[in-house]
């Protein structure tokens, strides 16, 4: 797995591997980061009262770590555990893994080639302040080889990368799933109703009847973030167009 040359920003989740457990402090390796120590604060390690740091971590662990501070020059990061919830910690280990994925097969891709990974590393990441890999890739996977020849890789080597990927690369797809109960009094209910679940359908989801009142909601995508601006502009559209039309809607079940 490659290092990042930069350094983390304050806010940021890191993974990390605990080095050296002390008497008030945890000094851990930040393992996206090239040569950069971290060291956690006996009051950062955990909400509840301790005697004894090994209560909660032990040399070897791998954990997911909060940034409070970052020193650049010294590359030292001040960090929590505390701060860091279950589904933080998660997301950051699925990301971590996702990112180990992508570099497996980029490392397998230019062996097969006989090309220095680090000619392709040069041009996605370290010129690049907070790309990932797996993102370059999925991003490339679904709109050509033009998104790999946009960090400077030369079309040959674009071609062949994305012909590769097409093969071998399992994009993660990420879905929006919800039930809801969407009903109105109105005399002409079924033509306010038919132009409001309409207008759903116009914002990109598939709109499934499931028996009176109950409608299914769905939607599928490559990109995460995508996902969640359409969830904010769903919500926003039913909410609007709900009191505007007279429809009630309850019963919200995000499965």
């Amino acid at each position: 797995m490659y290092k990042r040359r930069d350094h983390p920003k304050k806010g940021e989740y890191v993974v990390c591997i605990v080095k050296e457990i002390e008497d008030v402090t945890v000094r851990v390796s930040l393992e996206e980061y090239e040569n950069f120590t971290g060291i956690i604060p006996i009051d950062e390690v955990s909400s509840k009262r301790i005697s004894n740091l090994r209560e909660v971590v032990k040399e070897g662990m791998i954990v997911v770590c909060y940034v409070i501070d970052v020193d650049p020059s010294s590359r030292v990061a001040t960090l929590s555990l505390k701060r860091v919830d279950e589904n933080r910690k998660k997301v950051k280990m699925q990301e971590y893994k996702k990112e180990r994925q992508a570099y497996i097969l980029l490392s397998d891709f230019c062996k097969k080639e006989n090309i220095d990974i680090s000619s392709i590393l040069d041009k996605i990441i370290y010129a690049n302040d907070g790309k990932k890999l797996y993102e370059v890739f999925t991003h490339a996977y679904i709109d050509g080889p033009k998104v790999l020849e946009s960090f400077g890789i030369n079309k040959r080597i674009s071609e062949k990368l994305f012909n590769y990927l097409k093969e071998n690369y399992n994009v993660p797809t990420y879905e929006l799933k919800i039930k809801i109960d969407i009903y109105t009094l109105r005399g002409d209910g079924l033509i306010v109703l038919k132009e409001f679940l309409e207008g759903i359908k116009e914002l990109g989801f598939v709109v499934k009847y499931l028996g009176s009142p109950t409608y299914y909601i769905y939607m599928q995508s490559y990109n995460p973030k995508e996902i969640a601006e359409k969830k904010k502009k769903l919500f926003e559209y039913i909410d609007r167009r709900a009191k505007e039309l007279n429809i009630v809607y309850e019963n919200v079940i995000e499965e």
